[in-house]
C-alpha cells in the first residue's frame, strides 16, 4: 500500500472514531417498561416529554379534556411509577395540554398551551389561547408565567365619524343629496347595535356637526338641532383628518376607549391644502387606531392612473376601504357597502349557540416550540489534515 493511500485510511478511521466519540445513544427497555395510568376520558397522555428539575428527572403529560376542557398536566416519576397533578390554581378552560413543549437544550423549562379559550366581548364571543411558561415542576415552587400569544382584546362598540366635503365645488343641490345620504346611513344603525357617530364638515376649516355625546343624548339619533354647515371653502383634506384625530377621538367628545374606530370621508375632489399633508395626518389617525374609509364622488376619480384616485388611497387605510360613483345622485348605491363595514364588528354573536366554537382552535397556543434563550450549535470538528 502506498503512503498516499495509507494517508487516506488513516483520516478516514480518523474522522469515524472522532464521529462515534461526539454521537449519543441511548436503549429502550422492552422487559419492564415504566406505566403510568391515567383518566382516558380526559385524554391523559395526549402529549407527553421529558423534563428535569432540581436535580431530578420527570415525566410531564398532559389531559387536555380534564374537568370539562379545562386541562391538566402530571408530573410522573419514573422510579414510583406515580403521577401527581401540577397545581396550577384557577385556569380558564382552555384545553390545556392539547400542545407541550420543552427546552431541548436543557429539558429545564417546559411550555404549555391551551388554544380554545372563550371570552365574551359585549354581545360577541372571541376564541383565544392561553400559554403557560414553567421554571420549575417542584410542587412547592410552580408559578408558570402566563402568555397570551396572537390575543385578541375585547373591543365593544364603533365610534364611527363621518367627515364631509362642504367646499365650494359642490352645488346646493349636490350638498342636499349628500346630507341625505349621511342621514340615511346613520339611520340604518341597527338598534340593537353599539355604534355612535359624529358627524363633522370641511372645507377651509373643520367644524363638528354634532358629537359622539350629543349623539347618545340624543337616544343614538342624530339630534334635532344639529347643522349641516356648508361654507364653500378650500379642500383642505389633511388638515380635516388631522382634526379629527386629534379633536374629535378624545373622551371629552363622547370617544370610547375600548371601541373600534372609524372614519369616512367624502369627498368631491383633490385637496389644495397647503397647511399639512396626508402622511403627517394618516400618522395622527394611525396613533389612535382609526381605520379609514375614502369616498369620492364625480367623474375626476373615474380613472385610476390619475392623481384624485391615488389621493383616495392615500386618505384610506387600506385599497378595500375605496369607494367612488360618478354623481351624488349615485352614493345611495354604496350605502349597504358602508354600512356592511361600518356595523359589522368580528367575533360570534350571542344569539348564536355556544358549541359554535367546540370544534375550534385558536391560533394562538395551537402549537408550541420553546427554543433555548441562547443556543450555538457547533458541529463535531474533523480532525485537522496532519
Amino acid at each position: 500500500m502506498g503512503s498516499a493511500a495509507r494517508a487516506k485510511l488513516f483520516l478516514g478511521a480518523t474522522a469515524f472514531l472522532h464521529l462515534i466519540e461526539c454521537s449519543g445513544a441511548f436503549n429502550i427497555d422492552t422487559e419492564t417498561p415504566a406505566l403510568f395510568q391515567g383518566d382516558p376520558t380526559a385524554w391523559f397522555g395526549y402529549r407527553v416529554l421529558q423534563a428535569k428539575s432540581n436535580g431530578s428527572t420527570w415525566l410531564v403529560v398532559s389531559a387536555p379534556l380534564w374537568e370539562n376542557r379545562t386541562g391538566s398536566l402530571y408530573r410522573c416519576a419514573y422510579n414510583t411509577e406515580t403521577c401527581e397533578r401540577l397545581p396550577l390554581g384557577q385556569i380558564p378552560p382552555i384545553s390545556l395540554g392539547l400542545s407541550l413543549a420543552a427546552d431541548e437544550s436543557t429539558d429545564s423549562r417546559i411550555i404549555a398551551c391551551g388554544p380554545t379559550y372563550e371570552h365574551r366581548c359585549g354581545e360577541n364571543t372571541f376564541l383565544n389561547g392561553i400559554c403557560y411558561l414553567f421554571s420549575s415542576l417542584d410542587l412547592g415552587n410552580i408559578s408558570p408565567q402566563e402568555i397570551r400569544p396572537a390575543y385578541q382584546e375585547c373591543v365593544t362598540g364603533v365610534d364611527a365619524v363621518i367627515l364631509y366635503d362642504d367646499s365650494q365645488s359642490i352645488s346646493k343641490q349636490n350638498f342636499q343629496t349628500m346630507k341625505r345620504f349621511i342621514l340615511d346611513l346613520i339611520g340604518a344603525a341597527p338598534p340593537e347595535g353599539d355604534v355612535r357617530f359624529t358627524v363633522a364638515h370641511f372645507s377651509t376649516e373643520t367644524y363638528v356637526v354634532f358629537s359622539f355625546n350629543k349623539y347618545h343624548q340624543a337616544g343614538n339619533r342624530v339630534p334635532y338641532d344639529a347643522i349641516f354647515l356648508h361654507l364653500e371653502g378650500e379642500t383642505h383634506t389633511p388638515s380635516a383628518i388631522q382634526f379629527v384625530a386629534d379633536k374629535v377621538f378624545t373622551p371629552e367628545n363622547g370617544a370610547r376607549p375600548q371601541a373600534k374606530r372609524l372614519l369616512v370621508v367624502l369627498t368631491d375632489g383633490l385637496s389644495n391644502d397647503k397647511k399639512t399633508n396626508f402622511r403627517k395626518a394618516n400618522e395622527a389617525a394611525d396613533q389612535k387606531r382609526i381605520v379609514r374609509f375614502a369616498v369620492g364622488v364625480g367623474k375626476v376619480f373615474a380613472d385610476q392612473t390619475k392623481r384624485a384616485w391615488q389621493e383616495l388611497n392615500t386618505i384610506a387605510s387600506r385599497p378595500e376601504n375605496v369607494f367612488d360613483v360618478d354623481s351624488f345622485q349615485a352614493l345611495e348605491s354604496l350605502r349597504a357597502q358602508l354600512q356592511e363595514k361600518i356595523f359589522a364588528i368580528e367575533g360570534t354573536s350571542q344569539a348564536s349557540n355556544a358549541s359554535s366554537f367546540e370544534l375550534e382552535l385558536s391560533q394562538g397556543g395551537f402549537s408550541a416550540v420553546l427554543p433555548p434563550v441562547s443556543a450555538v450549535r457547533i458541529p463535531c470538528p474533523l480532525p485537522s489534515h496532519p
